[in-house]
């Protein structure tokens, strides 16, 4: 049997690190969940998605005219799964909440490397802020994933030149369609990822 080579064992270290931090981001995220009653926003969350019919869920988000509906509607379709308990609930937003922790260390390791990307993905995990939003009947921990996943694609498509780009280009559509569907707010991280493509796309051709 062959010794391990130092890369192995390097990325069996990563490993067995990332894993310890998305089951620390569980551990901190499920704790107490329950802990208290649904407070007014997330009341309001339910009330929007227990509404009949996803057209009734539609009219609902649109009536009320403060955030788009696709948080509304994906609740919507988990409530029947999994009932309507503060636990049950909220643990939508904490699956949301753990997901972003490897999305953000594949993020991170794109931009600056494995190191990077562990940083990034321990920083996220103990985010007393994004521990608070990923135990809410909100759209936030959602939008938060989704933004995340949206600039992963954008980054590949900036940096690489891929044979299948178009693959990239669909992931990049749908994480960014569904982030602004979750929250406007995401609208100013899409508008970055424009500015910096045309940015580029400008300096290249001044360069040429």
């Amino acid at each position: 049997m062959l010794p391990p080579t130092r890369e192995t064992s390097a990325r069996t270290a990563l490993t067995v690190a990332l894993l310890g931090l998305v089951l620390l981001s569980f551990a901190l995220r499920i704790y107490q969940l329950d802990g208290q009653s649904l407070w007014g926003d997330e009341a309001w969350s339910l009330f929007h998605a227990t509404r009949q019919s996803v057209s009734d869920v539609l009219r609902s988000a649109h009536d009320d005219g403060v955030v788009p509906p696709a948080y509304y509607l994906i609740l919507h379709s988990w409530i029947p799964a999994v009932g309507q308990s503060e636990f049950a609930i909220r643990y939508m937003s904490v699956l949301y909440g753990v997901l972003a922790v490897p999305a953000l260390f594949a993020l991170g390791h794109r931009l600056g490397g494995m190191g990077t990307g562990i940083i990034a993905a321990l920083l996220q995990t103990l985010s007393p802020f994004h521990v608070y939003y990923s135990q809410e009947t909100r759209m936030y921990a959602q939008m938060t994933f989704l933004i995340i996943l949206s600039t992963y694609f954008f980054w590949r498509l900036f940096t690489e030149t891929a044979s299948r780009a178009w693959k990239m280009w669909a992931c990049y559509a749908v994480a960014s369609a569904l982030a602004v569907n979750s929250h406007y707010f995401a609208w100013y991280v899409i508008l970055a990822h424009a500015l910096l493509w045309l940015g580029d796309l400008t300096w290249r051709r001044l360069a040429a």
